[in-house]
């Protein structure tokens, strides 16, 4: 019946999903510590984030820890983001320059052009996980450009080995 009447009437909706969420934060909070990842929290709505925040507020006492993972354009869209936590914020600065040449050196090669190196670099901005999309899409192109065979190779250790995720060396 409850159901039934949550249905319609979205504000009544949203505070049965936020006590059923609590309630399960709260259950398995009991049984064990429990993780909560949240990654490009910036692409995030802010019903989750407030869902989140009642959880992080009813669960202050309790294993309950949340990892939110965005970038720092997370604070235009959320200004108060948690606030009212007292959780540490750690921000992470660029990928260095020379770390960023290394990444693009081991994936690529050491025979890379120089000026390519320095337009990836000077597209990533510093942010390592574009730069690793863009060195896979100059890798992916070689291998098209060497014929479908290439696909076929065993990736050697300077090469790198796509896994899905981030370039693995």
């Amino acid at each position: 019946m409850q159901l039934r009447a949550a249905r319609k009437k979205p504000v009544l909706m949203g505070d049965r999903i936020r006590l059923a969420f609590e309630e399960l934060v709260r259950a398995e909070c009991q049984r064990q510590p429990v993780l909560l990842v949240l990654e490009d929290l910036h692409w995030g709505d802010l019903p989750t984030v407030n869902l989140v925040d009642a959880a992080l507020q009813h669960a202050r006492e309790l294993p309950f820890f949340v990892l939110a993972l965005a970038r720092p354009e997370v604070s235009e869209l959320f200004p108060a983001l948690w606030s009212e936590r007292h959780g540490p914020r750690m921000r992470l600065g660029p990928l260095p320059r020379r770390a960023g040449e290394r990444l693009v050196r081991e994936v690529l090669g050491d025979r890379t052009d120089a000026g390519q190196i320095e337009r990836l670099l000077a597209r990533a901005e510093g942010n390592a996980f574009v730069l690793e999309a863009q060195i896979r899409a100059v890798a992916e192109g070689r291998r098209r450009a060497h014929g479908a065979g290439a696909d076929r190779r065993r990736p050697s250790p300077r090469r790198g080995r796509r896994t899905g995720g981030p370039l693995h060396a």
